[in-house]
């Protein structure tokens, strides 16, 4: 059974080794775990915070380009769009009976 570890990040900007990329060095690093997961919020929780988020799809790219790199031969960083598509549904639920 594959271990993987999720972490979920606003990423505007994703910072480096000193924040959001030594935390994703340091998972794979502990040798624990098959893969990473990065999930940038696709929806801040914090509507204050909401109005300065960059883009998604931009964020996701610099996670990309930030966080795949750190993968390894025993573990792999993956950047996911799950919480973007999560939300799309959510909304499509809540409008089903409008």
């Amino acid at each position: 059974m594959k271990k993987i570890v999720l972490f979920g990040v606003s990423a505007n900007p994703p910072t480096g080794l000193g924040g959001h990329q030594g935390i994703v060095r340091s998972l794979v690093n502990k040798e624990k775990y098959d893969e990473v997961w990065v999930l940038p919020v696709f929806n801040h929780i914090y509507s204050s915070k909401r109005s300065i988020l960059l883009p998604f799809l931009h964020r996701v790219n610099m996670c990309q380009l930030c966080f795949e790199r750190e993968s390894n031969d025993r573990c792999i960083v993956k950047v996911s769009t799950v919480e973007e598509e999560v939300s799309k549904v959510f909304a499509e639920s809540c409008h089903a009976g409008d």
